[in-house]
């Protein structure tokens, strides 16, 4: 709050935000394949192969690793929007 109000003091006029209508959507990121569906051998294939690539020419050592994450997240706005 101290950094807002410290900066607050430099701005030379109000700024105003261009008006915008009220959305009410929902977006779902595209994927082509489902890591949560891709067994466990299969990642650790794909994971042996991207090593041995990395470890080409002068690469002394190499690591590869996955990580996967599920979010469910919702926008809304004073405005009314609310996108999924």
């Amino acid at each position: 709050m101290d950094i807002a109000r410290a900066s607050a003091l430099t701005k030379k006029e109000d700024i105003r935000l261009a008006s915008e209508d009220k959305h009410i959507d929902t977006y779902i990121t595209p994927i082509t394949k489902n890591p949560f569906q891709v067994s466990p051998a299969e990642k650790i294939d794909l994971l042996v192969k991207a090593t041995k690539i990395m470890l080409k020419d002068k690469v002394k050592k190499s690591e590869g690793s996955f990580s996967f994450y599920k979010t469910y997240k919702i926008f809304i706005s004073t405005d009314g929007s609310e996108i999924e």
